[in-house]
């Protein structure tokens, strides 16, 4: 059993006295909850978010997102997200080591946000500051997160607090250098990057999950909802009562807070068969790794496509893990993804027809 990868169980309902609030983590329980029209979304200080309060408003922007990822799931996008893969490889892997996030997925994703907004070569670099200031919000703030990563975009991006950043990308969505929305951006600068390495790390200590996977291409749909179930990044999402409803067999009044600890449902042996066993062939029956309902992750279709298309282009290298390595886990009280996964590779040649037979499989449904 990975102890990175093993949440606490999911128990009944209860109410938290020192947090004040209310906690659910059985995979039923936290499917309810999601489906509730009653709780909100909240800080975890209980401070209601009011665009995810307004289902109008979701609704607006999961459809402007799933405009401009349409594009993205077409066969010209997917060639092009292969080929962005496979030259950030090229030069992650003549460093001979290479951390995942901050020589692989990191960059990827900012060549991915320059091609889907043509963004003047003047701001170019203003995003890829964006983006290393939000990914590693955390570090950036301890200011010690440049010398673990060996990531230089990090230390360039200093000039920029977390919010400082945020506030760069209104004034660049506004003015029209960024013409992405503001949640396509967080989801291809954050949510991609972050999944991916997580995801990763989780087949390259499974490595007969991958072998598996590599000679079964057909099985990489149930391998993405495996992963999102298994490895998904999101362990806690945050409600507020609007007014009073009943979840998981309990009353729960009105202004009350609600935690719904999302990676244990997903460990929730009620639902799944071992639970903590990685099986690439699970037959999906649901996870919470991008949400669900109304509040489900707008850009869990981008998210999809890139994991077939960029994992079999990653392990075609032949990573492994540098052995005796501790990983340092990013996030505050929603997210979870490591800040930093060093590989090295093997000698053995590439299989590049396993790749080829990966990469050209058809993006699981949302």
């Amino acid at each position: 059993m990975d102890p990175d990868f093993h949440p606490p169980p999911p128990t009944e309902p209860y109410f938290d006295t020192e947090r004040d609030v209310w906690v659910l983590s059985r995979f039923a329980d936290v499917s309810a909850a999601l489906r509730e029209r009653a709780l909100y979304q909240a800080t975890p200080e209980g401070e209601e978010i009011q665009t995810g309060a307004d289902e109008a408003s979701h609704s607006v922007v999961f459809s402007q997102v799933r405009a401009e990822i349409a594009e993205v799931s077409s066969g010209g996008w997917r060639k092009k997200m292969q080929v962005a893969g496979e030259t950030v490889l090229r030069e992650a892997t003549g460093k001979g080591q290479m951390d995942i996030m901050g020589d692989v997925t990191h960059p990827w994703s900012i060549a991915l946000l320059l091609s889907l907004s043509p963004t003047p070569q003047s701001s170019a670099k203003d995003v890829a500051d964006i983006v290393a200031s939000l990914l590693y919000e955390k570090e950036w703030q301890s200011g010690g997160g440049d010398s673990q990563t060996g990531n230089p975009a990090l230390k360039r991006s200093a000039r920029w607090s977390p919010v400082e950043a945020e506030e760069r990308l209104d004034q660049m969505t506004e003015s029209k250098e960024v013409t992405v929305s503001k949640a396509m951006f967080m989801a291809v600068s954050r949510t991609l990057p972050s999944f991916l390495a997580k995801s990763w790390l989780a087949l390259l200590r499974n490595p007969d999950q991958w072998r598996r996977l590599q000679a079964n291409p057909q099985l990489m749909p149930n391998a993405v909802e495996e992963l999102l179930r298994y490895a998904g990044i999101v362990h806690t999402l945050q409600r507020k009562a609007h007014r009073e409803a009943v979840v998981g067999g309990v009353r729960i009044p009105q202004g009350a807070k609600v935690a719904l600890k999302v990676m244990s449902a997903n460990f929730d042996p009620a639902r799944f068969s071992e639970p903590y066993r990685l099986d690439v062939g699970r037959k999906p029956s649901g996870q919470f790794g991008l949400g669900a309902g109304l509040h489900a992750c707008v850009g869990a279709l981008l998210v999809r496509e890139a994991f077939t298309v960029l994992t079999p282009i990653f392990f075609a290298s032949n990573p492994v893990l540098e052995s005796g390595q501790l990983i340092t886990w990013m996030g505050k009280k929603t997210l979870h993804w490591p800040l930093a996964v060093l590989v090295r590779f093997q000698d053995d040649a590439a299989d590049t027809d396993s790749a080829e037979a990966l990469t050209s499989q058809p993006t699981p449904a949302v």
